[in-house]
């Protein structure tokens, strides 16, 4: 514990086993997918912390916690709706199939992982910026509490399915909203695709820097 609070500071300590022990509420079986969202969940939660560094933003505990629970969505229907959510991922990895995630989500469900995902923190009284940041990592230009936040925890879950650290498979794309990157050039002059190679490159260092903390999940 004493590295950790070396490494991310006290209060991003403090924020990590707050998350971890909400993720935990929902993980109970371990399965190969659930390993994977973990994974993922890290991953996110580590790069949206180190892209708000390279955007010269004050590095607080909230870019690392929203970007670990953007997907705890997918964990609540995972584990209370396994049946069907298991049906859905089948036919998700069908060859043939020609839907995205997205769309047989809201048709199996009729509720997206991000709207779930924003109702369970808000019973658990999280931040608007970080309830935000959840409900609208798809489009961050949407989040009312702080787009930048959201517009980190977007790019890096992007950056995440592009190297193939997703639970969905390395072909399974996400779309980007157009908006995020006019966003993000605000933020930082002349933000573009190098900054995105860069940050690609870096993350693989930033998670190995801190990949103790990844026993925590297990």
């Amino acid at each position: 514990m004493s590295h950790a609070v070396t490494v991310m500071g006290f209060q991003e300590v403090q924020h990590l086993v707050l998350s971890i022990s909400v993720i935990r509420l929902f993980d109970q079986k371990g399965s190969d997918l659930t390993e994977k969202l973990w994974r993922h969940s890290f991953a996110v939660g580590v790069g949206s912390r180190m892209l708000a560094a390279h955007l010269k933003l004050k590095v607080e505990s909230k870019y690392f916690v929203a970007g670990l629970l953007h997907d705890i969505g997918k964990i609540f229907l995972a584990q209370y709706l396994p049946d069907k959510f298991k049906e859905m991922h089948a036919i998700l990895e069908r060859s043939d199939n020609k839907t995205t995630y997205h769309a047989l989500e809201e048709g199996f469900f009729g509720i997206s992982h991000a709207e779930i995902g924003r109702k369970l923190l808000e019973f658990w009284c999280f931040p608007d910026d970080i309830k935000d940041a959840v409900a609208w990592h798809h489009e961050p230009s949407r989040a009312l509490s702080c787009q930048a936040l959201a517009s980190c925890v977007s790019i890096t879950d992007l950056i995440c399915a592009i190297k193939g650290i997703s639970p969905l498979g390395d072909r399974h794309f996400l779309t980007i909203d157009k908006n995020v990157l006019p966003l993000l050039s605000k933020l930082k002059k002349d933000f573009d695709t190098e900054d995105l190679f860069y940050l690609t490159r870096q993350l693989d260092l930033e998670i190995d820097r801190l990949s103790g903390f990844v026993s925590i999940y297990r």
